[in-house]
């Protein structure tokens, strides 16, 4: 029989390194974003998809059938830039994976280098945990006009999933790209995961891991582009129980070839429209989880508006 080791009691949170630099961080970014001000651009996107789990299910499904849950999309950021170099952004976005994040950053924008650095506060996630804090960063190399590559990520700080409603968030991307006449073209990779005790008797994780190619299509005095994108994605919820370090866990996981498009309109010289629909192509349950049936459509679609101030027009 296979030997079982038992984990270690968990301690709770305590204050730490993110009590004590997110205050500091929040009145840098200010005091940089208020220097910008009538530099701003404004992006609101709202939507809705189908492709994720049950976030109150507590066991796998199995045998099962994948069983699609519409879940709403959205996305409110501010963003602005000043002395060529220095740029932020702050943003609130809610995800089927991630759920609720506000997130605010600063930038350093080099000739061929790009830096950026920002905090997370993540809110109302779980009645448990109201907010929770996080950090972020990435790097970005550019050969204007040739090739470009971005590595970027962002963690919760100071969590060990020591309580029911406790969670960590997690992101990772990488981006390798180049230009074609009137085209961008990239491939990525990119994973995005939310870990939570569920109870004090199962550790539930979501995690959806994407393999993407997108071309960005544009024309010089054209008010429209548009965005292809297609790709792999897997979806899965992994169900461990509490108090075992290895093994035991059941894992429920839909893949899917997809494909999708975004575009974006400009209708004035100051506001663009955007809308966008993505679909899979193909889905399949990795055993023994079942694909959803023949005649269920998975989607997800989303709109918006980009409203860009004077002085900071693209």
């Amino acid at each position: 029989m296979k030997q079982v080791k038992l984990m270690k009691p968990m301690k709770k949170n305590r204050p730490g390194f993110s009590a004590f630099w997110f205050p500091l961080f929040l009145s840098a970014f200010f005091a940089a974003a208020a220097g910008t001000a009538g530099s701003l651009e404004l992006r609101l996107e709202g939507g809705a998809g189908n492709i994720s789990f049950d976030p109150g299910q507590d066991h796998p499904v199995g045998g099962g059938r994948f069983t699609p849950r519409t879940y709403p999309l959205a996305f409110a950021g501010l963003s602005g830039a000043f002395n060529g170099t220095i740029s932020w952004e702050a943003a609130w976005e809610r995800d089927p994976v991630l759920r609720n994040r506000v997130k605010a950053g600063l930038g350093l924008d080099f000739s061929f280098v790009r830096i950026e650095a920002g905090m997370i506060l993540s809110p109302f996630n779980t009645p448990e945990k109201i907010l929770s804090p996080g950090a972020a960063g990435g790097l970005t190399f550019e050969w204007p006009g040739v090739i470009f590559g971005t590595v970027r990520g962002s963690s919760t700080l100071g969590s060990s999933l020591s309580f029911p409603g406790d969670y960590i968030q997690e992101t990772g991307e990488i981006i390798l790209g180049f230009w074609v006449p009137n085209v961008v073209c990239s491939l990525s990779f990119s994973s995005a995961a939310f870990s939570r005790r569920f109870s004090e008797l199962v550790l539930i994780k979501d995690q959806r891991t994407r393999y993407q190619f997108s071309a960005d299509v544009h024309a010089k005095n054209v008010p429209y582009t548009i965005l292809v994108n297609m790709g792999y994605q897997s979806l899965k919820r992994s169900y461990t129980p509490a108090g075992f370090a290895s093994g035991f866990t059941e894992d429920d996981e839909l893949r899917s070839v997809y494909l999708g498009a975004e575009g974006t309109w400009r209708v004035i010289t100051d506001l663009r429209i955007l809308a966008g629909v993505e679909m899979p192509v193909y889905s399949w349950g990795k055993t023994p989880m079942l694909a959803p049936r023949l005649n269920t459509v998975l989607f997800t679609v989303r709109a918006g508006v980009i409203w860009t101030l004077p002085g900071n027009r693209r």
